[in-house]
């Protein structure tokens, strides 16, 4: 995994990787600094054929959504200025780490409501997006 992390801008020294295996998709590492956490995630490409489009999509959204204030996932870039990155033919990324819950299941209806209340406002920022 450091070999791969060597490969993106980071400021400080890796100290410790471990597997996240909350995720069903994409195959993720949580990478720890001294001060800051990462993910680290291997793109499943029999998923997303393009990983290059999916990076750019991320990329434009995130830039959308931050115009209008929003707090959003941060795009670590490689140190060759690219959203992901190549490593012994599996696509790679990195975004900082945010701190928060994550929900495998659900059985309160007051954490329902505010996740739909948050996709829904996640719908209408983006009802003036373009890519171009």
């Amino acid at each position: 995994m450091n070999d791969i992390l060597e490969k993106f801008i980071l400021t400080e020294k890796i100290i410790s990787i471990t597997e996240n295996k909350i995720g069903l998709i994409n195959t993720t590492y949580i990478a720890n600094t001294q001060t800051n956490r990462y993910v680290l995630q291997r793109i499943n490409d029999s998923i997303f054929s393009s990983p290059n489009d999916l990076m750019e999509n991320i990329y434009l959204v995130t830039k959308h959504l931050e115009a209008k204030g929003h707090k959003t996932i941060e795009i670590v870039r490689s140190k060759k200025n690219q959203l992901y990155t190549l490593h012994q033919d599996q696509y790679w990324r990195v975004f900082k780490y945010i701190d928060g819950k994550i929900f495998q299941e659900v059985n309160n209806i007051k954490i329902v409501s505010a996740s739909a209340i948050r996709l829904a406002r996640f719908h209408r920022d983006l009802k003036d997006f373009t890519d171009d």
